[in-house]
């Protein structure tokens, strides 16, 4: 499940050579950074949404935005909190679905910690019982922000 820097820049001399797309400038971005930057990871998913699985389930919910309106509802600012907290909930849904497809123990951990599915039940435990809106109002756009960079 651990993707290192060697298999994103080789996933992106695989895009040039499908696509003749250069890819000089994010192979260079790749390796001068310790964290994968995001527009290569935007722009390793708009040419192949199956190779950063992290990203799965964001693709599942933009794919399915004409006929559910959970990608419009992660996306809206201006969402009330109740419905702020029902959207981050279906978010935690949908990861718990891709979950279920993953067989190995580690991965499934390792998976449900990338999409932070521990910070966004904690945001609205917050919200919930404590009546602390600021952690889930984070999280609402710490997602939103991650949706605008993949689907620009």
């Amino acid at each position: 499940m651990q993707i290192t820097k060697k298999d994103i820049i080789q996933k992106l001399y695989e895009i040039e050579e499908k696509t003749g797309e250069k890819v000089g400038r994010e192979v260079q971005r790749v390796i001068r950074n310790e964290e994968l930057p995001v527009d290569v990871i935007r722009f390793i998913n708009t040419y192949d949404k199956d190779f950063l699985k992290i990203y799965d389930t964001y693709n599942v919910i933009y794919n399915a935005r004409n006929k559910n309106p959970l990608y419009r509802n992660l996306r809206n600012k201006d969402l009330e909190l109740p419905e702020l907290a029902i959207a981050l909930s279906s978010l935690v849904t949908k990861i718990l679905i891709s979950c279920s497809k993953i067989t190995d123990e580690k991965e499934r951990q390792v998976f449900a910690t990338a999409m932070g599915v521990d910070e966004i039940n904690s945001a609205i435990d917050s919200y919930l019982y404590d009546d602390d809106a600021i952690p889930l109002v984070k999280c609402g756009e710490n997602v939103r922000q991650l949706l605008q960079l993949l689907y620009v």
